[in-house]
């Protein structure tokens, strides 16, 4: 299951703590739109949740297109924009932006082959980044462009992705299986719990106005090693040697 979000009801989840707060960064999502794909909504958004400080990084949709904004407290918004392809109604999409630098971040849709990048400088100057939400654009006066639709397996990595791992996550690989020990957070939302678990950085998110779930894109999971043993006989010496076997399961339900 993924959690949906009803444009209508300003559903969305944050969390008012982040572990990161300057360049690199990498954020990712699967998403599924609803029926309006033109109006502003925002997938993820990492910024001031707790005060008016325009100081987010974040994904959203607008104009069937897929883009990455960034702000900070000394400058406007700035866009890296994705013309095409154009957003359809009712469709899973994969998105990620990579932000290298103040003056280097790349908005992706599905792989590596869809990307448009924004070199306008926005360091990190001022106030940073308090908090994390998903489904809205979340500051200290409210929530602002609720998404209407699916979102699932979220994750921050505190890398630039390269687009060959752009590319394995957008053929369903799990964020997990992507540079490990440099995930600050990943949430796979599947909608089963309240509020639902961080299961890298530990930062849990609170559910506001009651979203509800739906089918969860398909996604590989990492499995448990299967403990086998050494078929040809005894290793030198008599001993027999366990042998680990990893396997993967896929979760498919739309």
């Amino acid at each position: 299951m993924a959690r949906l979000f009803a444009l209508a009801s300003t559903q969305y989840l944050d969390a008012t703590n982040t572990p990161w707060t300057d360049y690199p960064l990498t954020m990712a999502c699967w998403f599924r739109t609803g029926a309006d794909v033109t109006t502003n909504q925002n997938l993820i958004d990492v910024g001031t949740l707790d005060s008016t400080n325009d100081c987010h990084i974040g994904i959203g949709v607008q104009t069937s297109q897929v883009y990455g904004f960034c702000s900070n407290d000394a400058a406007s918004f700035s866009n890296a924009t994705l013309g095409s392809p154009t957003l359809s109604t009712n469709t899973w999409y994969f998105a990620a932006f990579v932000c290298a630098s103040a003056t280097s971040r790349t908005i992706y849709l599905d792989s590596s082959a869809n990307a448009s990048t924004d070199t306008n400088s926005r360091a990190i100057t001022g106030a940073t980044p308090t908090g994390i939400a998903i489904g809205a654009y979340v500051n200290g006066a409210g929530a602002f462009g609720p998404f209407g639709g699916r979102v699932a397996e979220a994750a921050l990595w505190n890398v630039a992705l390269t687009g060959a791992e752009i590319d394995s996550l957008g053929k369903a690989f799990a964020p997990s299986f992507i540079r490990p020990g440099n995930i600050l957070n990943y949430w796979p939302l599947v909608g089963r719990k309240s509020p639902e678990t961080d299961n890298f950085g530990g930062v849990n998110l609170t559910l506001r106005n009651t979203p509800t779930t739906a089918d969860h894109p398909r996604v590989i999971y990492p499995s448990r090693p299967m403990i086998g043993h050494n078929s040809a006989g005894a290793a030198p010496g008599g001993l027999d040697i366990p042998i680990a076997y990893h396997h993967y399961r896929t979760m498919h339900t739309a």
